[in-house]
């Protein structure tokens, strides 16, 4: 099956170790409960974006909103990780251009989970009604067997 992206990798060490740093930082600065119960945390990832959009206020050790966002994003891809087996990965068009992502279990889909939380935060995560949408719960759930489907493509982005 051809892949969706040129470029497929493993995480260099330096980023998997800042991805594994990031995320406990910011199960402490967020207040994070009961981490090892993986829906709880999707469901207080949700919580933390919508009181940022509605308050604009994060934890200050984030130097602004977009990096609140990417240590969100690596809680919630952090979650599916533990929760559905997916992991970390590099994808892109060339090596030195490729993004993070969390990958499915049987490679057929991607998420981009910091892009797709800044993209909530911003207001950009348009539905059909041209609204700004906060679907990380259902996302969390629709992930959970996506690979149940493959598209004709390996790595194709979900978000």
């Amino acid at each position: 099956m051809e892949s969706f992206y040129k470029y497929v990798g493993e995480l260099e060490e330096n980023v998997a170790e800042l991805i594994k740093n990031t995320h406990n930082e910011a199960l402490e600065l967020f207040n994070i409960t009961d981490s090892l119960d993986n829906e709880s945390v999707a469901e207080q990832v949700r919580f933390h974006v919508d009181n940022i959009i509605s308050s604009g206020i994060f934890p200050e050790k984030y130097g602004n909103i977009e990096d609140a966002a990417v240590a969100l994003g690596v809680l919630f891809g952090q979650t599916l990780c533990d929760y559905y087996g997916w992991k970390w990965m590099s994808l892109g068009q060339k090596k030195d251009t490729a993004s993070v992502f969390v990958v499915s279990p049987e490679n057929y889909f991607c998420h981009p989970p910091m892009y797709y939380i800044q993209r909530i935060i911003n207001g950009k995560n348009l539905g059909e009604d041209g609204r700004n949408h906060n679907n990380i719960i259902e996302n969390f759930k629709r992930f959970s067997d996506v690979d149940s489907q493959p598209n004709e493509k390996k790595y194709f982005p979900l978000i």
